[in-house]
């Protein structure tokens, strides 16, 4: 699968994420993103909190298998495109989640891992940063391309990120 030309968050997947990823701030966090393929635009529709510790392998296991299942019984073109995580030292490198990540391009090309950047959240910027599997690497999304836009009112805001 060739690399999506761009990734549209729905506003509830997004804000879930960062919910999770803020509530639990001082702690290594962990969720998984839902969604599908539509064109070139990765679309991510939905947003499973799992971790606020330490993932351990077995846990991940039944997480993910759960997760696929949910994707079969609503939306049978859904499925587990990527990985949000923070750590509590606000870093945002992609090390701590590696292995996890590697394990989610296995079963899906496309998949993508998104590190909070917290110090986006003030000035209301699109708050991660992305990396997507491009020939067995991961690679920096365009974070400098990121924007988000008002929708319905300030509550709903669609963010795209186009690499």
């Amino acid at each position: 699968m060739a690399p999506p030309g761009g990734y549209a968050f729905h506003p509830q997947a997004y804000a879930k994420a960062v919910l999770h990823l803020c509530k639990h701030s001082s702690s290594s966090v962990l969720g998984l993103f839902l969604g599908h393929a539509d064109g070139r635009v990765m679309k991510v529709l939905e947003a499973i909190p799992l971790f606020h510790t330490h993932a351990l392998g077995p846990m991940l296991k039944v997480a993910c298998m759960l997760a696929e299942e949910h994707c079969k019984s609503t939306d049978a073109t859904m499925e587990i495109v990527g990985i949000y995580h923070a750590t509590a030292s606000g870093s945002t490198e992609m090390t701590p989640v590696k292995a996890i990540a590697d394990k989610i391009a296995a079963n899906f090309a496309a998949a993508s891992v998104w590190t909070l950047d917290a110090s986006k959240l003030p000035e209301k910027q699109f708050a991660f940063k992305g990396m997507g599997r491009v020939k067995d690497e991961w690679k920096a999304v365009g974070g400098n391309l990121a924007r988000c836009r008002n929708q319905l009112d300030k509550l709903h805001v669609a963010c795209i990120v186009k690499s």
